[in-house]
């Protein structure tokens, strides 16, 4: 997660996903229709919390770059740097 809460989740092919505004927990019965976040726990009893719909970006840093660990540039807050099968790329969050 970034210091503005977007989370970034990465997969085992070379697909990102950037869930902005994750660190802002609200009550689950709150009148704000668009962050209902429910905690609770799944079939195996693991936590989970469920949203509404929420905006995902999907991304990609080229075919065959797989994501292994990402880390906010602490000089400048919009890149995140991404470490990878193929070196460490630099992500700026507001350009792509």
């Amino acid at each position: 997660m970034d210091s503005e809460g977007a989370l970034f989740v990465a997969t085992n092919t070379d697909t990102l996903f950037s869930i902005a505004n994750v660190n802002k927990m609200y009550h689950y019965n709150t009148e704000d229709s668009i962050y209902r976040y429910i905690p609770g726990l799944d079939r195996d009893s693991n936590f989970s919390v469920t949203i509404r719909t929420r905006l995902i970006k999907k991304f990609s840093l080229g075919k065959g770059i797989i994501p292994w660990s990402f880390l906010n540039d602490p000089g400048n807050k919009r890149i995140l740097l991404i470490g990878t099968n193929n070196g460490l790329y630099s992500y700026d969050k507001q350009t792509g």
